[in-house]
C-alpha cells in the first residue's frame, strides 16, 4: 500500500488541518491536488 499513490482533491480534503489529521491514519502516500476536483479524475484516467 505504501506505493499506491492517493490523491486528495477539493477544498475540504486539501485543507492543511484535515490533511494533517488524515496522513497519520493511513499507510497510503497522500498527495493533495489543489486544482479543481475533476483534476483527480483526469489523472486517474490518464493512468489507465
Amino acid at each position: 500500500l505504501a506505493q499506491l499513490p492517493t490523491g486528495l482533491s477539493g477544498a475540504l480534503l486539501t485543507h492543511a488541518t484535515v490533511f494533517a489529521a488524515l496522513a497519520p491514519r493511513t499507510p497510503l502516500p497522500l498527495t493533495p491536488i489543489h486544482e479543481a476536483p475533476i483534476e483527480g479524475v483526469r489523472r486517474l484516467l490518464l493512468r489507465a
